[in-house]
């Protein structure tokens, strides 16, 4: 419950379930992930489904799917050897 002086809201929040054997998208627009989702489903790995999703994101909801600013990605490669991180400002 959110309270003000003047307002008071009642929020309930309702998502369906979600169940995955090869990945999961999530974001607030259900387009912007079932392309992520896709992108797993095709062959592609969390790199290309988090580009793919990044790119609808900046159509379906834009204030949040900005393709310049405000992103952070931790990368581990299968084979233990490898990592990568990166952040934008």
């Amino acid at each position: 419950m959110v309270t003000s002086e003047n307002i008071t809201e009642q929020w309930a929040v309702a998502k369906p379930a979600v169940h995955s054997r090869g990945g999961l998208v999530a974001t607030n627009h259900y387009e912007a992930s079932e392309i992520g989702a896709e992108v797993l489903r095709a062959g592609g790995n969390a790199v290309d489904a988090a580009v793919a999703t990044g790119f609808a994101m900046a159509v379906t909801y834009p204030p949040a799917g900005n393709l310049c600013c405000g992103r952070f990605m931790m990368n581990h490669v299968a084979n233990g050897h490898e990592g990568l991180a990166t952040a934008s400002p």
